[in-house]
């Protein structure tokens, strides 16, 4: 176990829930993206970045997932799949005064496949609009993760901090007395405590050679501290842990070991275990 000050636990306790909440939200970002990407009818992703893209910046999103897109109780051939646009939130009706037959006859080049379905079939808008409103979501959630991944770092500094000062290449060998990895023990706190996608990027990039490190499996390596966790505090130094696997990429990357204390712990410790 982590030898770690009582007074110490009680404010990690506090910053690992507020971390816990911040991987759930963005799985329900991720998740609702899943659901969505594809679901576009006539706008491709290509025609929304050099139309529309620019131009619903200014509109804040608010809508919760869930509220954006409702469950398809009635699932056709036209509206497949388990959700459906909800026409109703502020942002919808934001968007559909900006996707009108007019805008989209002088902006779009003449024989372009979106004008001339209109053309064909004006009342076919709706759809173009449910197109844009899904796009729109997409790069929202997006940046919404981003902002909240940004804004997790920071909340778990003092934990990153603390691990970088205080545990030390022998320290953390010793709490390694496993090596067999115990799924089961990972699995518990597998998906709640660490955005998949991230660790999934985490993971190549520390296959492949940096300078100063050699490849490793930065999986296998949390894995190993997860599997060997017998306080359940020791989680809070195990994500503190692979955060800075994490956030240290792009300074390992440049080469800032020594302007980046966290880049320099992973290459003289965390890469060596």
């Amino acid at each position: 176990m982590f030898n770690i000050p009582q007074s110490t636990i009680k404010e990690f306790s506090g910053i690992y829930q507020s971390h816990l909440m911040y991987v759930n939200t963005c799985n329900i970002y991720l998740h609702t993206i899943r659901l969505i990407n594809g679901k576009h009818k006539i706008l491709t992703k290509e025609d929304y970045v050099e139309y529309y893209k620019n131009i619903m910046n200014d509109i804040q999103m608010n809508s919760h997932p869930l509220d954006a897109f409702i469950p398809n109780d009635n699932p056709t051939d036209e509206e497949p799949g388990i959700v459906v646009v909800n026409r109703t939130v502020p942002e919808y009706e934001r968007i559909k005064k900006r996707v009108t037959l007019d805008d989209i006859y002088n902006t779009f080049p003449g024989t372009h496949p979106v004008v001339m379905t209109l053309k064909e079939n004006p009342n076919k808008l709706d759809v173009v609009t449910d197109d844009v409103f899904i796009y729109y979501c997409i790069y929202s959630y997006l940046e919404q993760i981003e902002l909240i991944r940004m804004n997790d770092i920071s909340a778990m500094t003092p934990i990153i901090e603390y691990v970088v000062n205080n545990f030390d290449y022998k320290t953390l060998k010793e709490y390694l007395s496993t090596r067999k990895i115990n799924e089961k023990k990972c699995n518990k706190y597998w998906e709640d405590a660490f955005f998949l996608p991230d660790v999934s990027h985490t993971h190549k990039f520390y296959l492949e050679e940096h300078d100063g490190i050699t490849p490793f499996d930065s999986t296998e390596l949390i894995k190993r501290f997860m599997t060997n966790l017998i306080l359940k505090t020791d989680i809070h130094i195990i994500v503190a842990i692979y955060l800075t696997l994490s956030f240290s990429k792009v300074d390992i990357m440049e080469g800032n070991y020594d302007t980046s204390p966290n880049a320099k712990y992973v290459r003289d410790v965390l890469s060596k275990l």
